[in-house]
């Protein structure tokens, strides 16, 4: 869907290859792909590579420290984004996991008259 690993990815190269710091290369890819948001482990990782490449991280530290670029970082990379909500099936609502894949054998085991989500 493009919006962690693909998003680190570029982020990362930005750092690296462009000599961007974190907090305006995350700014520029959400710039261009506002959903763009990299979990809690390429967030860590990105901050992690931020300071072996320029020897600090912008969003966290220093001068580059503010304005909307790093704004945009500390939203992304700040704070856990907590549990991913689960999924409820449309039947007997009972919460059935976080992925289609679990929905759907929830529906085949326990409601097999019923047509299967899509």
């Amino acid at each position: 869907e493009g919006r962690s690993r693909s998003v680190a990815l570029v982020v990362a190269y930005l750092v690296e290859r462009r000599g961007f710091s974190l907090a305006d290369a995350l700014a520029l890819v959400r710039d261009r792909r506002p959903e763009a948001c990299p979990n809690a482990g390429f967030s860590a990782a990105l901050i992690a590579h931020e300071r072996s490449v320029r020897g600090g991280v912008s969003s966290v530290e220093g001068p580059a420290a503010s304005g909307p670029a790093a704004a945009t970082a500390q939203k992304v990379l700040g704070g856990k984004r907590g549990k991913p909500e689960a999924a409820r099936c449309t039947v007997c609502g009972q919460e059935v996991g976080i992925s289609a894949a679990s929905l759907r054998l929830h529906m085949r085991t326990k409601h097999p008259a019923h047509p299967m989500p899509h």
